[in-house]
């Protein structure tokens, strides 16, 4: 989480102009490549007949070094007709992700879904397809599947039983 040092600015100006003011805004920066942690001085805006004390403010930002790590997570099939089973070979795919530090252990197959759409398979001449991840965790940053195409063997059931 970002930090603000300090968090309050004493505004000296004018009743009116001071009645009018809500908060006090920074300038506009943009930050690129930050690979460790760093703090930053940022200007306060400056707004005509309002002084700012102090007129700097430090921003920290803490940088949370990546991991990589793979999760099995099992492949599903939507759409599927509730007569019809599918069995995917092999039944799970491997997904190797880049995720900080402090969210290594949080991540579980729970957070991810990969799956084939029954739509794209039923008329397919092949004995694979392409399997795709749908969900994943914001925080974190996915490479492909492994493998990134399954075989697959559509069963019809009876209904009766």
């Amino acid at each position: 989480d970002l930090t603000i040092d300090p968090e309050f600015v004493k505004a000296y100006g004018s009743k009116e102009n001071l009645d009018a003011l809500k908060y006090a805004h920074t300038e506009a920066d943009t930050l690129t490549d930050i690979t460790e942690d760093k703090i930053v001085p940022i200007k306060i805006k400056p707004i005509r007949g309002v002084k700012f004390v102090p007129n700097i403010v430090y921003l920290t930002i803490p940088v949370d070094k990546y991991n990589q790590k793979d999760i099995l997570v099992p492949v599903r099939c939507e759409n599927l007709p509730p007569n019809m089973k599918i069995r995917f070979f092999p039944s799970s795919v491997k997904i190797t992700m880049y995720v900080g530090k402090k969210r290594y252990n949080d991540i579980t197959a729970e957070d991810f879904d990969v799956l084939v759409d029954y739509e794209d398979l039923k008329n397919l001449k092949v004995p694979t397809i392409p399997v795709r991840i749908v969900k994943s965790p914001d925080f974190v940053r996915t490479q492909n599947p492994e493998p990134s195409e399954v075989e697959y063997i559509i069963e019809q059931q009876d209904l009766e039983n």
